[in-house]
């Protein structure tokens, strides 16, 4: 965790007002609204200190000290908006009480018939108001030398325990945390310095064979905000992470109009489009026009011959994927004659000397553009398929590779 953890008054009153800098500088126009006047105004998320008074009656109201970090909090600021992305608000300390008596939506009455959730949070106090599925909660039962409780972040409505951390303001440090992450690889970043830097350390480690450095790299990039980096890493990922892994990544990192849009399209043709169409193939286990559908705009028209008005439309975007060929991106010399050499030992039946021409082949392959990794040709050209297994894959982008550089 990037973030310290704030636990003493003076560390939370700079946390929170730091905290607060950073989501105001990011924030959107819908975001800004759903805060009043006085926060806007003041720059700040939060509400006036809570009384020492007011913190020790809740504490007897409940018979527990609180445990210092949240108990500092509540000194900083009686309550919080916009904590989390999922989290609109923490209670005041008026508000907190134990989950059972609290029972939001009547989560309790629903998760009390497991007995090992019900053991687990029995003892919990739950901090914050009306969320999208999402509850934080301190845990009495748990009490550390320094006096602080563990705290959980809970999701039950995905059917996941309840994650725990060591304090609430271990919690509230990774809340932050992720909120950076996510605001930068949504295209709003905290801290974008350094992006472009580690988008460069990223390529330098995939050409020389470090593809989870590589991975690291474009990760870090993305959460500063680069475009670019989560498309790079959605083609290493096809190599190392085949099937659902990749599917999953591009679905959720690469499909949108803004990291699309930072590729010129005849890469975006040549080498994303051809690999997720052919995610199915390595064990993605959705129907082929589930994947069809996010690129229906770039496939060949449905054929009315072929693809008669009687097929279900995921059954046509399957056979319109299937009719897709991808543009051919122009390779090295020394490379594309491998290339051809290889296909001719496959199509004589030699597919272990075609693997051996391939691998020797592999430090001749150039990244000509920005856009490009690994040598995706052996990914999406079909002739290759009898020789390349997920095991090759890696080995493209790793052992092999590596010797290049």
């Amino acid at each position: 965790m990037s973030e310290s953890v704030p636990v003493t008054l003076p560390e939370w009153r700079e946390f929170l007002r730091s905290y607060s800098a950073d989501y105001l500088r990011v924030a959107t126009e819908a975001q800004l609204a759903e805060l009043d006047e006085v926060q806007r105004g003041n720059r700040w998320l939060g509400y006036e200190p809570a009384s020492e008074e007011s913190v020790r009656v809740a504490e007897e109201r409940l018979s527990v000290e609180l445990p210092p970090s949240y108990r500092n909090f509540l000194l900083a600021s009686n309550g919080w908006r916009k904590i989390d992305f999922l989290l609109d608000e923490l209670l005041r300390v008026d508000d907190i009480g134990w989950l059972p008596e609290m029972n939001p939506g009547h989560l309790w009455d629903i998760w009390s018939a497991d007995e090992e959730i019900a053991e687990q949070l029995q003892r919990t106090v739950l901090l914050s108001g009306p969320a999208d599925g999402e509850y934080w909660l301190l845990d009495a039962n748990t009490i550390g030398p320094d006096g602080e409780w563990t705290a959980y972040e809970w999701h039950p409505n995905d059917g996941d325990e309840p994650e725990p951390y060591p304090s609430f303001g271990a919690l509230v440090a990774s809340a932050r945390e992720t909120f950076g992450r996510l605001s930068g690889q949504q295209g709003s970043p905290v801290h974008p310095d350094g992006a472009e830097n580690l988008l460069a350390d990223g390529r330098r480690q995939a050409l020389a064979g470090d593809v989870e450095a590589a991975l690291a790299s474009f990760d870090a990039a993305h959460a500063k905000g680069s475009a670019l980096a989560p498309y790079l890493a959605a083609l290493l990922t096809c190599f190392t992470a085949p099937g659902p892994m990749a599917e999953s990544y591009i679905r959720n990192n690469v499909l949108n109009d803004r990291i699309l849009a930072s590729v010129d399209e005849l890469h975006l043709r040549a080498e994303l489009i051809p690999l997720y169409l052919d995610v199915w193939r390595d064990g993605a286990t959705a129907h082929p026009g589930y994947f069809a559908r996010w690129f229906a705009d770039y496939l060949p028209p449905p054929d009315p011959a072929g693809e008669p008005g009687t097929m279900s439309e995921p059954d046509v975007l399957a056979a319109r994927a299937a009719r897709y060929i991808p543009p051919v991106l122009p390779e090295a010399p020394a490379f594309q004659q491998a290339l051809d050499h290889a296909r001719d030992l496959i199509a004589a039946g030699s597919n272990d000397e075609a693997w051996v021409v391939i691998q020797q082949a592999l430090p001749e392959w150039e990244p000509d553009s920005p856009y490009r990794i690994a040598p995706v040709i052996l990914r999406v050209d079909p002739a290759f398929r009898p020789v390349l297994t997920p095991d090759r894959y890696r080995t493209i982008v790793t052992r092999a590779i590596r010797r290049k550089d």
